[in-house]
């Protein structure tokens, strides 16, 4: 929501995780979102209000760099009604 103005909400919608093994130390996950990802949701179905759900991974690293989950979540994001009119859509 970060990299988003106040035009739009985002949410959690869901997520799923997968196991591939135990994490035994501290475990980290980076979430990154590229311009490239911020144009394609600029340019998508949002700009007249429709919701877009993107789906993104993400993989949740050891202590030592290895991959012991992914992490598969769903956003909805959907430009807020009263933005629609005063930002092209």
């Amino acid at each position: 929501m970060r990299n988003r103005d106040r035009s739009y909400t985002v949410w959690d919608k869901s997520a799923e995780v997968e196991f591939l093994k135990p994490g035994r130390s501290t475990v980290s996950a980076h979430f990154r979102l590229t311009g490239e990802m911020l144009d394609e949701i600029r340019s998508n179905t949002t700009a007249d209000g429709s919701k877009y759900l993107p789906r993104y991974h993400v993989d949740i690293t050891d202590a030592e760099d290895q991959t012991v989950a992914r992490v598969f979540k769903t956003l909805h994001i959907r430009r807020k009604p009263d933005t629609r009119s005063r930002i092209g859509g």
